[in-house]
């Protein structure tokens, strides 16, 4: 996920309508620096591998104070953002909201939209108290002394996607994640090795590219039949596929595509769901208040009194979800 994210920040964004963006999200290119703290992913080999690729010099903080410019932005979206969203769990377990979990409706692709209008049209617009007068997108293009060179997502793919290799099969099919592939101009490579590259937030579509003299030259794009307009996760895939297994039901692009509309349905049955007012009502006042019952009156009234009906509410274990899907 360093390497996608570092992808995104090097490239220029481009979104759809659907993100309702009224500004443009101007910030793109190559940095020179990339400061981290000691954290796993920021030593593996892979993250080496690109950023002596890209020509890009690693820096791990000294202190943990000095971890501060980037730990600010975190708390800023945190208050301004994500503590407006439905499933809101607060930072600590003792601040979590008692509907959090029955309130959570979001899909990862609803609440990516959500970051990405703050960013936008919010944050990158917003004054900073060390920038004086100046926005956070004003500085970065005060700074930018030309126009910075581009990189191709070609370029990038090699580099930042994670990487497998798989045989072509007869009819320029590949078979990936308990998934079916077909990709144009692949039938010619039959019985031979591919590279394939994938980003592992949505696995239904995937580039394959053959390796010649130590290189790997971009072939093709393959989509899982059938599920060219959804969205599936790698985590996602695995945990549907051990969840089929252990029903006894058979594997296939059919029956991943149905895991995936129960999916959508769950989620959107949830969003649906009417949720509990936390306005408090104020009490009636009356002129002339009523004397005071006497128990034997209030047994007998309450004896009398008909029976609420509840509605049956679906409750979901967000939690349990949460690992099921390996989102977490």
């Amino acid at each position: 996920m360093v390497c996608l994210a570092l992808r995104h920040a090097i490239l220029p964004k481009q979104y759809s309508s659907t993100y309702e963006l009224s500004q443009l999200w101007g910030t793109y290119g190559v940095p020179q620096y990339l400061y981290t703290d000691g954290g796993k992913e920021f030593n593996s080999k892979h993250l080496e591998q690109v950023a002596s690729e890209l020509k890009i010099v690693l820096c791990q903080r000294r202190y943990p104070a000095e971890g501060g410019i980037v730990e600010r932005p975190f708390g800023t979206l945190n208050s301004e953002l994500f503590a407006t969203l439905p499933g809101y769990t607060g930072n600590t377990p003792k601040r979590r909201p008692k509907q959090a979990e029955s309130s959570a409706s979001l899909t990862l692709m609803q609440l990516e939209k959500h970051i990405v209008r703050y960013l936008v049209e919010r944050y990158n617009l917003g004054l900073d108290v060390r920038m004086g007068d100046q926005t956070r997108l004003g500085r970065w293009e005060a700074e930018r002394i030309a126009q910075l060179p581009l990189l191709s997502e070609r370029e990038l793919d090699i580099c930042l996607m994670r990487r497998d290799r798989r045989v072509v099969y007869r009819g320029g099919y590949i078979q990936f994640a308990n998934l079916h592939y077909r990709g144009e101009h692949l039938e010619g490579y039959t019985g031979r090795w591919v590279v394939l590259r994938y980003n592992p937030r949505d696995i239904t579509s995937i580039l394959i590219y053959r390796e010649e003299g130590g290189k790997d030259l971009f072939l093709s794009r393959a989509h899982a039949t059938g599920l060219e307009t959804e969205m599936l996760s790698y985590a996602e895939a695995q945990a549907m596929s051990r969840r089929l297994r252990a029903a006894g039901r058979s594997l296939s692009n059919e029956s991943m595509f149905n895991e995936v509309r129960s999916r959508d349905r769950e989620v959107e049955t949830q969003r649906r769901q009417p949720k509990r007012s936390s306005k408090k009502i104020a009490p009636a006042v009356f002129p002339d208040p009523a004397p005071t019952p006497s128990p034997a009156e209030v047994e007998s009234e309450s004896e009398e009194a008909p029976q609420i009906e509840v509605a049956d509410v679906r409750v979901f274990d967000y939690d349990a979800l949460k690992q099921e899907f390996e989102l977490w």
